[in-house]
């Protein structure tokens, strides 16, 4: 068995990926732990977070400088204006740079929820007026109120906007009990939406889901047609509240797996899935073969484990596959390791492979974050990647931050009507959103009109 055969199982958190295509597959219910748990933002290709303070409020940068590293120096390559609005997010963003006199604006609105529900792109030449050439408007789910159920983009041409790009809808059917049924995604194609994936669920006499059912639409060359994906059989819950619209991660949040049968041909038809919780916020999920007998090159069994390393949503996930060569029992291990500051700027990602009692390190990301004395929030963020052929680490990017606005006035934080005693407890994130069911992190509590920063 390759030893690349494991870089190219899990969706990367480095990105590293090889040409050629492993004859094992890891479970999709492996390859997505849907680990990242800090909100972040696209600058200069990479993300970077927001800073937030000890007390009630958080700092915002108004200006971010991006530069890339030319061999003998920094290169700055764009420039980012930002203005903010009551609760942190991002009202505008104005990217030049001084490769460019193109200056591009982009407008952001939001709804109750402090989710986006518009934004607008407008492009300035040489000083001109801007001129609108983009927009994504979206909805969301009621209940689920991050989840979108419609997406569309547009670009603007011969003073009309024109559907392009990523648009689909996420319908959602739920039965008299507020359970999800049925999940279905159709994107435009042709003219009209055409649903492309579909997700069934059915409940138990104890309002539990006990079957999920993917359904997937396929092109042979011929016709489309609907073939079977996923199957979740003898569902048992550790957690869940119904409202299950997607499969690719059931180990964390409002609905996590306790044990389930599946249908997967990498284990030669089927498996069997147990997951053990930690208090911690860890999780380890093992995959038993169905099969009486091994398989050549399909897998016998699999184990992953996630392990959070602190508070600020840094975590090791390290799986294993077992499967059959030439009838020798054979199996190999994917590390990835992640580290974040208390201001959620990665430190550290890297892809460790394990095989035969070696490790080969596949990927390595490092940041190094420089901190204003009196306030403590970041200053420059510097990220240096492996070169794989001289195990140098080498500078990639860097970003310099300025301008900061101290945000206060967080949604729903400022309220004296209620009695502190009396009032309900609410939690938010450090980007001020709310959250109404929190996992372990920092969080700001709310009880009327006291708010203070706790660790959960």
């Amino acid at each position: 068995m390759n030893k690349l055969l494991l870089s190219t199982l899990a969706i990367g958190i480095i990105g590293a990926t090889c040409e050629a295509a492993p004859r094992v597959k890891l479970p999709r219910l492996l390859q997505n732990p849907g680990v990242s748990k800090v909100q972040t933002t696209t600058v200069g290709k990479k993300k970077v977070r927001r800073a937030a303070t000890e007390n009630t409020g958080i700092w915002c940068p108004g200006t971010l400088n991006v530069s890339v590293w030319a061999g003998d120096g920094w290169f700055e390559v764009e420039d980012y204006a930002r203005t903010y609005t009551q609760t942190g997010k991002i009202a505008t963003e104005t990217i030049t740079s001084p490769l460019d006199p193109t200056e591009l604006r982009t407008t952001y609105t939001y709804n109750e929820n402090d989710m986006p529900v518009l934004e607008l792109s407008e492009m300035s030449e040489e000083g001109d007026e801007f001129e609108k050439t983009e927009k994504v408007e979206r909805t969301y789910d009621n209940r689920l109120t991050n989840v979108i159920t419609q997406n569309r983009q547009y670009e603007w041409d011969l003073d009309e906007w024109y559907l392009s790009g990523n648009n689909y809808n996420r319908n959602i059917t739920r039965d008299a009990a507020g359970n999800i049924t049925q999940s279905e995604i159709a994107v435009w194609y042709d003219g009209d939406f055409d649903p492309t994936l579909r997700l069934n669920m059915t409940y138990g006499e104890d309002g539990k889901a006990n079957t999920i059912t993917e359904n997937i639409l396929t092109y042979d060359g011929f016709g489309f047609s609907w073939e079977e994906g996923q199957v979740f059989t003898s569902c048992v819950w550790e957690q869940t509240d119904g409202q299950i619209y997607q499969v690719d991660n059931l180990f964390e949040g409002n609905n996590r797996l306790k044990s389930c049968a599946i249908n997967d041909v990498d284990f030669g038809g089927g498996a069997l899935v147990y997951v053990t919780y930690g208090e911690d916020g860890s999780y380890t999920v093992s995959f038993t073969s169905m099969m009486n007998s091994g398989i050549e090159d399909y897998l016998t069994a699999a184990e992953a484990v996630f392990t959070p390393l602190d508070n600020y949503g840094s975590y090791t996930y390290e799986y294993t596959i077992h499967y059959l060569e030439d009838g020798e029992a054979m199996s190999e291990t994917m590390r990835q390791t992640a580290k974040y500051d208390a201001y959620g700027n990665e430190l550290l990602s890297e892809e460790t492979y394990i095989f035969d009692g070696e490790e080969y390190v596949e990927g390595r990301l490092v940041g190094e974050v420089t901190y204003d004395e009196t306030n403590g929030y970041p200053l420059t963020y510097t990220i240096a990647s492996l070169d794989p052929e001289t195990e140098e680490m080498i500078p990639e990017m860097r970003i310099a931050f300025s301008d900061y606005s101290l945000i206060t006035a967080v949604k729903g934080i400022c309220s004296d009507q209620i009695e502190d005693e009396a009032a309900p407890v609410e939690y938010y994130n450090l980007n001020g959103q709310r959250v109404l069911n929190p996992g372990h992190g920092i969080y700001l509590r709310r009880q009327g009109t006291k708010t203070t920063k706790v660790v959960l």
